[in-house]
């Protein structure tokens, strides 16, 4: 099990999360004292937190998430397709027309492409998102594996400092970022032989971009002066984490999202009536070709 200390300067309990296979237990402790709350007992996930492991791993681990990746994928195929397709549907006629004289059917299809093309660049958006969020951990395995190799080989897999010794040194090595999170050494989330202190820039422009100080779990000393470089996958799942939620302009933001969450769900419940229509008229239909077909047969010569 892999621990992680996740001090906040803002409040007097700081959290120590405790890894495990399948999930997180964050334990509560007091940030002066060093005492735990609630006798040391693992916080219990919320509904807000159920929710959300529903959302992006349908609470079946790495194979979930990687489930959700392939629907986020196709997903944003259909959108674009459906942009594609747009243009020459809707050509020669003003946008926003709905042929409610028409039939039923047709007036739904026109504002499933209406409602569809309007709130599309949302959709690209929550998509593309969604889906780097869904890869998160193969990016990370991978960013670390290759970290791993750069790094001077610890011998030992003890630890002659701890995570307070850890998190000072990273704070004097990057004046520049604000630390949070303390990872021990070990397997992942870890790396051997080295606390990862996590951290993220002080400005409106950085305080969304993360990255990790190194620092020797035997020495004491950083792998380098500064955090580790952090390839372009890991810095555009920087960007992709808040912007799926909606989490960049506060609480406004969040309600326009919600906002928009409702049009999708009105864009993808039309899509299904229409698909299934039109199945059920393309059945008869095929059905009196069939006939037809059947009947129009030469008679065999006798």
């Amino acid at each position: 099990m892999s621990r992680t200390v996740c001090p906040r300067s803002t409040s007097k309990c700081a959290p120590i999360c405790a890894l495990e296979y399948g999930g997180q237990r964050p334990l509560l402790f007091d940030g002066q004292s060093g005492l735990p709350k609630d006798a040391g007992r693992p916080k219990p996930p919320g509904i807000v937190g159920l929710l959300l492991a529903v959302h992006g791993e349908l609470l079946a681990g790495l194979p979930g998430r990687l489930f959700i990746a392939a629907v986020g994928a196709t997903a944003l195929l259909s959108v674009i397709s459906g942009i594609m397709i747009y243009a020459p549907f809707a050509a020669g006629r003003p946008f926003g027309d709905i042929r409610v004289e028409r039939s039923r059917r047709l007036a739904w299809l026109d504002r499933h492409n209406v409602i569809g093309i309007a709130s599309a660049a949302w959709l690209l958006v929550v998509t593309a998102t969604g889906f780097m969020n869904a890869i998160e951990r193969p990016l990370s395995n991978a960013w670390r594996a290759g970290i791993s190799r750069t790094l001077p080989t610890v011998e030992s897999n003890g630890m002659a400092i701890g995570p307070d010794e850890a998190l000072a040194t990273a704070r004097r090595v990057a004046l520049e970022m604000k630390f949070e999170t303390v990872i021990f050494p070990g397997k992942a989330p870890g790396i051997p032989g080295y606390y990862l202190v996590w951290g993220s820039g002080t400005t409106t422009l950085t305080k969304r971009l993360t990255a990790p100080v190194a620092i020797n779990a035997l020495t004491g000393k950083p792998s380098m002066a500064g955090a580790l470089p952090v390839p372009w996958y890991l810095r555009l799942l920087d960007v992709s984490r808040p912007l799926h939620f909606g989490d960049y302009g506060g609480l406004p933001l969040k309600i326009l999202w919600a906002l928009l969450d409702v049009v999708t769900i009105l864009v993808l419940g039309s899509g299904l009536y229409l698909w299934l229509a039109r199945r059920r008229r393309a059945t008869p239909a095929a059905q009196s070709q069939r006939s037809h077909g059947a009947g129009l047969e030469p008679e065999p010569a006798k």
